[in-house]
């Protein structure tokens, strides 16, 4: 009897041990995403997923990738901040092993002599820079290995600990800030992919709702829709023709007999398209799938400031590269905003790769607003085409009536350059590496049409300005400028 009441007591355990496992296994399937609700039905964002196949498969280990490589560099930057002071100098590169560089790369040298040079000695010694830089992280791990975070928290809890490296903590906000754009990008895309998958799958499911209510299958429905279409008459070609295709082409000529096809097929498929509108109205449907909010970045204005409307309004920020026609033409897109009420705007450089004309011209125009004169450098720097040389620059700085000595002075200063290596980098840890680009109220839009910017303008929310971005200086994870970069 003894051993009976032991059985019983063992299977009672055994039952409510299988309760909280399903229970548990419940709760994660409720709290699984959802991208719409179909009347009483839900479709999780897994059915698109696996309707979506290698595509969305892709999309996401591109997201897992890129976010296990942001966190990847912000370990090494807090490694390489851990690194006992002074940081060891590199050698000098000597002029034999430029010569030997050239000789060996002839074929991707085609400029001056001594600019070839020049761009040679940057690029080896960046190449010294970055070979320190890793035995100081190697060094650093052995010192001071990386712990994971354990924070196990799901991934929108911007508080998570990914990682510790000493007495530092590397959060989801870290990783999300470094790679934001790239993130918003691919996850904009992936979203995008699923959408058009969701589409597809409510409009199965009321098809299937619709074709039940009515006792036949959906194929058969959508073919009793069809049919109920009446057919496309002579004077429909001729009222099409006239208000479609002579509007878009005053030369065409009327083919009834490829018009007619068209007309039918879109008279089929908006009658469709209204028993799907009727049967979302009756069931009802909620999409809760959306695509990712833009990021906004908080960039400082540059030497000049903002300039424009003396009333707070939306701020537009030109980061440039003073290259090139698309440069140019966005410079005076911007420059034509200084004008209007609630607008002010700013400029910065953006020089991603080595490029010594644009940084003397980014330069003068720093040095100019040291002299109070910075739009008006700015403006005729940015205007200039071809980019003017130091010759060119002389004679505008002559004629805006600067300090010429104290110009030349300020842009040989390394001061200067650093300062202009320092705004690059900024925009470059954010992942905007690619001049010209316009920033309205921090939201990135690239080298944008006219209306692009308009569009912006008026859909900005000015209360929701981002707020300022990490200080490089004050934040121990910051990056340094991206390897492509010219900034030492």
């Amino acid at each position: 009897m003894r051993h009976l009441r032991i059985l019983r007591i063992l299977r009672i355990l055994l039952i409510l041990l299988a309760s909280v496992v399903v229970g548990a296994s419940a709760a994660r399937s409720a709290e699984a995403p959802v991208a719409a609700r179909v009347g009483d039905e839900t479709v999780p964002v897994a059915d698109l997923d696996r309707r979506c196949g290698e595509k969305c498969a892709a999309l996401r280990a591109a997201i897992s990738e890129r976010e296990n490589a942001t966190l990847a560099a912000l370990i090494d930057e807090a490694l390489l901040a851990s690194a006992p002071a002074p940081t060891p100098a590199t050698t000098a590169v000597s002029a034999a092993e430029i010569e030997r560089y050239l000789a060996e790369h002839a074929a991707d040298f085609h400029g001056p002599r001594e600019r070839d040079r020049a761009a040679v000695r940057f690029f080896l010694e960046r190449e010294r820079r970055d070979e320190r830089d890793r035995r100081l992280i190697a060094a650093a791990r052995t010192r001071t290995a990386p712990r994971e975070g354990g924070g196990g928290q799901p991934d929108d809890v911007p508080d998570d600990v990914l990682a510790r490296v000493g007495d530092r903590a590397i959060q989801r906000r870290d990783v999300e800030q470094r790679a934001a754009l790239a993130l918003y990008r691919l996850r904009g895309e992936l979203a995008r992919e699923r959408l058009r998958r969701l589409d597809e799958l409510i409009a199965e499911r009321l098809w299937a709702a619709a074709a039940l209510q009515r006792g036949v299958t959906a194929d058969a429905l959508r073919a009793r829709v069809q049919a109920a279409v009446p057919p496309v008459g002579d004077d429909e070609i001729d009222r099409y023709f006239a208000s479609e295709l002579r509007v878009r082409d005053p030369a065409a000529t009327k083919n009834p007999e490829r018009i007619r096809p068209y007309l039918e097929f879109r008279a089929r498929h908006a009658a469709e398209q209204s028993l799907v509108a009727a049967e979302r109205a009756r069931v009802g449907v909620a999409v809760l799938l959306e695509e990712p909010p833009a990021p906004r970045f908080a960039l400082e204005p540059g030497p000049g400031g903002w300039r424009g409307s003396p009333a707070p309004g939306a701020h537009v920020l030109l980061l440039t590269s003073y290259r090139g026609e698309a440069s140019r033409r966005t410079w005076q897109l911007v420059a034509e905003l200084r004008a209007r009420d609630g607008v002010v705007i700013g400029v910065r450089p953006l020089l991603p790769q080595w490029d010594p004309e644009a940084t003397a011209v980014a330069a003068a125009a720093r040095c100019a607003a040291a002299q109070g004169r910075f739009w008006e450098m700015q403006d005729a720097l940015a205007s200039a085409d071809p980019l003017p040389d130091a010759a060119a620059v002389a004679r505008i700085a002559r004629s805006l009536g600067l300090d010429e000595q104290a110009l030349a002075a300020c842009t040989a200063s390394a001061a200067t350059l650093a300062g202009i290596a320092a705004d690059s980098a900024a925009a470059e840890r954010l992942g905007i590496v690619t001049p010209p680009v316009v920033l309205v109220e921090g939201q990135v839009l690239g080298a944008p049409s006219r209306e692009r910017v308009e569009e912006a303008l008026v859909t900005s929310d000015v209360a929701a300005r981002p707020g300022p971005s990490p200080s490089p200086d004050a934040s121990p994870l910051s990056a340094p400028s991206s390897s492509a970069s010219a900034s030492p």
